[in-house]
Protein backbone atom coordinates (compact mmCIF):
# COMPACT_ATOMS: atom_id res chain seq x y z
CA UNK A 1 0.00 0.00 0.00
CA UNK A 2 1.36 3.40 -0.88
CA UNK A 3 2.18 6.02 1.76
CA UNK A 4 0.53 9.83 1.66
CA UNK A 5 3.85 11.21 0.66
CA UNK A 6 4.01 8.60 -2.03
CA UNK A 7 0.59 9.60 -3.38
CA UNK A 8 1.31 13.27 -3.38
CA UNK A 9 4.82 12.40 -4.71
CA UNK A 10 3.18 10.48 -7.85
CA UNK A 11 0.35 13.43 -7.91
CA UNK A 12 2.52 16.26 -8.62
CA UNK A 13 3.96 14.00 -11.60
CA UNK A 14 0.90 14.49 -13.31
CA UNK A 15 -0.79 17.91 -11.95
CA UNK A 16 0.73 21.19 -13.03
CA UNK A 17 0.80 23.62 -9.84
CA UNK A 18 -0.01 27.08 -10.71
CA UNK A 19 0.90 30.13 -9.09
CA UNK A 20 -2.26 32.93 -8.13
CA UNK A 21 -0.64 35.67 -10.37
CA UNK A 22 -0.24 33.27 -12.91
CA UNK A 23 -3.65 32.60 -12.98
CA UNK A 24 -4.66 36.26 -13.25
CA UNK A 25 -2.41 36.58 -16.21
CA UNK A 26 -3.86 33.73 -17.64
CA UNK A 27 -7.54 35.36 -16.78
CA UNK A 28 -6.49 38.16 -18.48
CA UNK A 29 -5.23 36.57 -21.71
CA UNK A 30 -8.77 35.33 -22.37
CA UNK A 31 -7.95 31.89 -21.30
CA UNK A 32 -11.06 29.74 -19.90
CA UNK A 33 -10.15 27.37 -17.84
CA UNK A 34 -12.38 25.27 -15.41
CA UNK A 35 -11.58 27.12 -11.62
CA UNK A 36 -12.58 24.53 -9.34
CA UNK A 37 -12.72 25.53 -5.79
CA UNK A 38 -12.51 22.74 -3.62
CA UNK A 39 -13.23 24.27 0.26
CA UNK A 40 -16.34 23.56 1.94
CA UNK A 41 -19.06 25.64 0.97
CA UNK A 42 -19.10 28.35 3.57
CA UNK A 43 -15.79 28.85 2.79
CA UNK A 44 -16.99 29.53 -0.54
CA UNK A 45 -19.55 31.47 0.03
CA UNK A 46 -17.51 33.86 2.16
CA UNK A 47 -15.27 34.68 -0.64
CA UNK A 48 -14.16 33.22 -4.12
CA UNK A 49 -13.13 33.91 -7.39
CA UNK A 50 -16.01 34.85 -10.09
CA UNK A 51 -16.86 32.25 -11.89
CA UNK A 52 -15.32 29.46 -10.08
CA UNK A 53 -17.02 25.94 -9.34
CA UNK A 54 -17.48 24.64 -5.75
CA UNK A 55 -17.13 21.02 -5.78
CA UNK A 56 -16.04 20.07 -1.95
CA UNK A 57 -12.48 17.56 -2.11
CA UNK A 58 -14.43 15.02 0.06
CA UNK A 59 -16.88 14.36 -2.91
CA UNK A 60 -14.46 16.13 -5.89
CA UNK A 61 -14.32 11.88 -7.48
CA UNK A 62 -17.92 11.09 -7.58
CA UNK A 63 -18.57 14.64 -8.83
CA UNK A 64 -17.23 14.11 -12.39
CA UNK A 65 -19.47 10.72 -13.04
CA UNK A 66 -22.90 11.57 -14.51
CA UNK A 67 -24.61 8.89 -12.29
CA UNK A 68 -23.44 10.41 -9.14
CA UNK A 69 -26.05 12.85 -7.49
CA UNK A 70 -24.00 16.00 -7.00
CA UNK A 71 -22.83 15.43 -10.20
CA UNK A 72 -21.16 19.02 -11.40
CA UNK A 73 -22.09 18.86 -15.15
CA UNK A 74 -19.09 21.13 -15.97
CA UNK A 75 -16.66 18.53 -14.67
CA UNK A 76 -18.47 16.00 -16.08
CA UNK A 77 -18.33 17.17 -19.29
CA UNK A 78 -15.38 19.72 -19.31
CA UNK A 79 -12.35 16.41 -19.75
CA UNK A 80 -10.88 18.41 -22.48
CA UNK A 81 -10.50 22.15 -20.88
CA UNK A 82 -7.65 23.22 -18.47
CA UNK A 83 -8.42 23.03 -14.60
CA UNK A 84 -7.48 25.47 -12.16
Amino acid sequence: MSRYDDLVAEALTRVKEIMPWDLSRSLAAGDKPILLDVREPAEFALLHIPGAINVPRGILEQSCEWDYDETEPLLASGASRKLC
